[in-house]
């Protein structure tokens, strides 16, 4: 299975469906990030269930992801931290 097959099916698993409009894209990563700090928590909107809603997760202190910057200061990412996405969402490990 491609990376585009398991990106589908979490998404899937997530969101209850099958049938939408794929949210898969496509991404270049660069070979240095700036770390901003630690990520203690994220807001996000989501279609789930046939429902568009809210969600917060706060990361447990010892989940924590840390948040970088791109280089040119236009892309963020999540890197680390001991959590995984699974249908239930954000989940801490």
């Amino acid at each position: 299975m491609n990376d585009q097959e398991k990106a589908t099916k979490l998404l899937q698993k997530f969101s209850g469906r099958s049938d939408f409009d794929h949210q898969i894209v496509n991404i270049e990563l660069p070979e240095t990030a700036a770390v901003m700090g630690n990520l203690v928590g994220l807001i996000y909107e989501a279609d789930k269930d046939d429902e568009v809603a809210q969600y917060i997760h706060e990361f447990d202190p010892a989940s924590q992801p840390v948040l970088a910057v791109s280089p040119n200061g236009k892309q963020l990412f999540i890197v680390g931290g001991r959590f995984q996405v699974t249908s239930r969402g954000i989940v801490d490990r």
